[in-house]
């Protein structure tokens, strides 16, 4: 049974709706889906806090390229639309190795989770899902935890101690990551 529909089986089991919120972004040149999630505030299992994440923008382009004009720069994580120009003139394509598949980072203090569609469809998208939701859910808690991060700060990421997955907080990766992969499949739907 595909990852999919195991989340759909366990909604219907458990008879939950949807537990986040998508707000649809204006999109830009080469985007295919843009919506900003919330996810709702929850109870961490472990603590019983209540958890309220920040928000996040899921974001599908036609290739690799469209990230730099979905935030209109020429860098984003270190990577350079010039590297990716050459990358595109020697390849030709993205189908088998894309320059980007998938990108979960911070652009300007918002979070981000970027699907590069044209390499997606060559690959296992349950791994490629599984693998950007645990940077996302990363990100998502440093943040809970870290709610004075100065983002102006172009060096922010240096003087923020990134969470870890640890046993005093197993639970909240785990309800986290659920959550993210959750909103993934349901989004995403007609791209997987």
């Amino acid at each position: 049974m595909k990852l999919q529909e195991n989340i759909q089986r366990i909604r219907s089991i458990i008879n939950e709706s949807e537990d986040f919120t998508s707000k649809e972004v204006k999109k830009k040149k080469g985007v295919l889906f843009h919506n900003l999630i919330t996810i709702d505030p929850f109870v961490n299992p472990q603590d019983k806090r209540k958890v309220k994440l920040k928000p996040f923008h899921l974001i599908v382009g036609e290739n690799s390229g469209t990230i730099f004009d979905v935030f209109n720069t020429d860098e984003i994580a270190g990577l350079k639309k010039e590297d990716y120009l050459e990358f595109i003139e020697k390849n030709k394509s993205e189908k088998k190795n894309g320059f980007i598949a998938g990108l979960t980072n911070v652009y300007e203090g918002q979070t981000f989770l970027f699907i590069n569609n044209e390499r997606f469809n060559g690959l296992e998208k349950e791994g490629l899902i599984s693998h950007e939701c645990l940077h996302l859910a990363r990100y998502l808690i440093t943040f809970l935890d870290n709610s004075d991060i100065d983002f102006k700060d172009k060096k922010w990421w240096e003087k923020t101690k990134f969470t870890d997955i640890k046993d005093n907080n197993e639970e909240l990766f785990a309800e986290t990551l659920e959550r993210c992969v959750d909103v993934m499949f349901t989004k995403l739907k007609k791209f997987i």
